[in-house]
């Protein structure tokens, strides 16, 4: 306290003498200035919830599909039953000679095959033919000849063919078949495979 109002006393002997209208004037501008006092701030509001700018949205669960399922279709048998048997059929037993024996140019030789009749009809010599389809043309008589009988279903039939190989080096196959007369069906169809070597 000493000291406060030892400067408040020294800032007063320091001011130039003043008038008394000045002193007057200053009393008066004194009464009308409000005296500012610092007042403290008031306390700042400590924030209960923090705000964003955009509502926070809430996403939607995911939704998990359910497998579909799949459906097999049943198929059920009509009972078609065992193959058919054709009416006419054979199957290769044996034949001569063996596939690519081996032969000089230009020799005559016979082709044998035995065929069984496998079918459900009877080869009827004359209603059979015994045919040459393709390959080299190595028969020695005709492309085409009659049976010699009748091969019921089940039989066996021996197939022979005079031949004579050609006259140049080479391997040679011939296609030979059966063809039923009345519906013109080859039906059957057999080979003569042979080397000519010199």
């Amino acid at each position: 306290m000493m000291v406060f109002a030892l400067a408040v006393m020294a800032c007063s002997l320091s001011l130039p003498a003043q008038t008394a209208s000045n002193q007057a004037t200053a009393a008066s501008n004194s009464a009308d200035t409000p005296t500012l006092t610092s007042k403290p701030l008031p306390p700042s509001r400590t924030p209960t919830q923090t705000k964003t700018p955009y509502p926070t949205i809430t996403p939607y669960p995911t939704i998990t599909p359910i497998p579909t399922e799949t459906i097999t279709p049943t198929i059920t048998s009509l009972g078609a039953g065992p193959t058919a048997t054709p009416k006419f059929a054979c199957q290769l037993i044996d034949n001569y000679p063996d596939h690519w024996a081996v032969y000089k140019p230009h020799v005559p030789f016979e082709a044998r095959w035995k065929l069984k009749n496998n079918g459900t009809k009877p080869w009827i010599a004359s209603r059979t033919i015994l045919q040459y389809i393709s390959g080299v043309r190595m028969y020695a008589l005709k492309s085409y000849q009659d049976l010699t009988s009748d091969t019921p279903p089940d039989s066996l039939a021996l197939i022979i063919v005079d031949m004579i190989s050609p006259k140049v080096d080479g391997d040679y196959t011939s296609v030979w078949g059966m063809i039923d007369k009345s519906t013109g069906e080859l039906f059957c169809t057999f080979t003569a495979k042979i080397i000519v070597k010199k």
